[in-house]
């Protein structure tokens, strides 16, 4: 088994038998996705605590509080705090597009929402089969179009595929090592939006690549000084009381280790192992100084894996890593088959995120290896070489 997993040669593609079932088994995560997804509910889920948030800010009441309707009639008075429920996480400047909604019919935003959503992954996906042509198989597409964080985000109402987009676009660019002033505008818009990724322009920084560090860090300051100048340091004290109280960093689809550790009853352990693991990983940057795909990939896996909150809908960060890869072993398929697991599965779902995020870590920790490995042994071979030529 294990020298089935080391062997990168190992294609599980080519058995008929193996395709056959894959192809089968696709097809019905992807039928039973869709039919849970898109039946008709009028059941906002997460869509709801946007709508409440640009409602709340509009009544001039906090938008990182949910609020009881009022009902006069059972002594319900306009802002009541609701005790249950959890509130908009996202950071102060999206109160201002949510504030659209008012005065919308909220079910018909969040279905024009998914529209959009599931249109910019059809491109997404159509960039990553351009980007990494040796992946242009029907079983690969058939496991994008099977994904559950495309279908959780779709069911959520939620926003991690426009953010994806925003994200996959800057590391092709980095990819390709051009237009580096742009990649560092959607690193820092990324940020903006969901500050999770603020290690991404730090490491950046650190590894020599200030162009683009400084560009991410100036578009979000920006970004964020807006709400700031407006509303003035208030909304930014509510935000962080909001996710200091937040109450579902334990449940089971939050696959970061900080939700394991909270799951565990050591959340301790999580605060920890994230600050070790940052500081190492921080230092060997600077160290070696990476290239930019390198520590990008390093950055977006260091986000997933410390969290603190890793729903399923960011593990389509992982897509891009995954798909450039050119050989697919062990290791490969098996972080494919955890970016399957439905996001309602229960307590193991989270653990299995966790663990593709993992192995997929590992993947990109080994390949840097390899690389440093590699341009160390360089100048050795190159004397060798001349010292043959001198010999001759």
């Amino acid at each position: 088994m294990l020298e089935t997993l080391r062997n990168p040669d190992n294609r599980y593609m080519r058995p008929r038998l193996f395709q056959v079932a894959a192809v089968i088994g696709l097809c019905v995560l992807i039928a039973m996705a869709a039919v849970h997804t898109l039946q008709p509910s009028d059941s906002l889920r997460d869509f709801a605590t946007f709508v409440h948030a640009g409602r709340a800010y509009e009544d001039g009441l906090n938008p990182y509080v949910l609020y009881e309707e009022p009902d006069p009639a059972s002594g319900i008075q306009p802002g009541t705090p609701r005790d249950t429920g959890s509130p908009n996480l996202n950071p102060p400047i999206s109160i201002y597009p949510f504030t659209l909604m008012n005065g919308h019919n909220p079910v018909s935003v969040r279905n024009g929402l998914r529209v959009v959503s599931a249109l910019i992954y059809a491109a997404v996906c159509i960039v990553l089969l351009k980007a990494y042509p040796w992946q242009r198989r029907p079983l690969v597409m058939l496991w994008l179009l099977a994904v559950a964080g495309f279908w959780y985000t779709l069911l959520l109402g939620q926003i991690y595929i426009p953010l994806f987009a925003l994200g996959l676009g800057a590391l092709l660019l980095i990819e390709r090592g051009r237009n580096l002033l742009w990649a560092g505008l959607l690193v820092g818009l990324v940020v903006a939006i969901k500050p999770n990724f603020a290690i991404w322009p730090l490491f950046l920084l650190l590894a020599g690549q200030r162009k683009m560090a400084l560009t991410s860090v100036a578009v979000a300051a920006a970004i964020s000084l807006v709400p700031l100048l407006i509303e003035g340091p208030e909304i930014y004290s509510q935000w962080l009381d909001a996710a200091r109280a937040y109450p579902r960093a334990a449940i089971a689809p939050n696959a970061s280790m900080f939700g394991v550790a909270t799951r565990l009853g050591i959340p301790e352990a999580g605060y920890v192992l994230a600050a070790g693991l940052i500081a190492a990983a921080a230092l060997y940057t600077w160290r070696w100084r990476l290239t930019g795909r390198e520590v990008s990939a390093w950055s977006v896996m260091l986000t997933l894996f410390l969290g603190p909150l890793t729903w399923v809908g960011y593990t389509l960060f992982m897509l891009p890593l995954l798909l450039s890869r050119p050989r697919w072993g062990g290791w490969e398929v098996a972080v494919a088959a955890t970016m399957l697991v439905p996001a309602g599965l229960g307590w193991p779902a989270g653990e299995m995120r966790l663990a593709g995020i993992v192995m997929l870590s590992g993947l990109v920790l080994n390949d840097t290896l390899q690389a440093r490995r590699v341009e160390s042994e360089a100048p050795v071979k190159a004397s060798a070489i001349a010292a043959v030529g001198e010999a001759a």
